[in-house]
């Protein structure tokens, strides 16, 4: 974990859940992740390289999207293992230290849970502490400073 200095987890923007479809974000929806990019911005330094992967969902896509324009990141690369019905932390674990993901600055634009339980299950296995993370609302994020041993929570107001 020796390159990676920050993972950052955000939960994709608010959508219109009422067609049990696979939709793209609301007004709302979008207007929250670029709020959310004022926030960020706090943690992604100049000249640090950045890797944005995204879950597969449109929603998951147009957040990402955003947040790459926002940081002017030309390559969103699109992961299944992020999946909304997937609770498999370790994967992402094992991803994350993988070559492909190798990165100053690592973005994940998934779901609820991954970025409810990913800074925990993270924080024991390379910390040895148990960091619980309260429920995510859409267009928030955590962000994990590995350097630091930090994990910091961007919450809307």
């Amino acid at each position: 974990m020796d390159e990676i200095k920050k993972i950052i987890l955000v939960r994709h923007g608010k959508y219109d859940d009422s067609t049990n479809q696979d939709v793209g974000l609301s007004q709302v929806g979008i207007e929250q992740i670029h709020g959310l990019l004022e926030k960020l911005s706090t943690f992604i330094e100049k000249n640090k390289t950045i890797k944005i992967f995204t879950s597969p969902f449109i929603r998951t896509t147009m957040s990402a999207e955003i947040i790459a324009q926002g940081f002017k990141v030309e390559k969103i690369t699109t992961i299944y293992i992020m999946g909304e019905d997937d609770i498999d932390e370790g994967k992402i674990f094992d991803f994350i230290k993988s070559e492909e993901a190798q990165a100053d600055i690592i973005i994940l634009v998934t779901h609820a849970q991954h970025v409810r339980f990913f800074p925990q299950f993270f924080s024991f296995v390379e910390w040895a502490t148990d960091r619980e993370i309260d429920k995510v609302k859409p267009g928030e994020a955590v962000v994990i400073d590995c350097l630091n041993k930090k994990i910091i929570e961007l919450r809307r107001l």
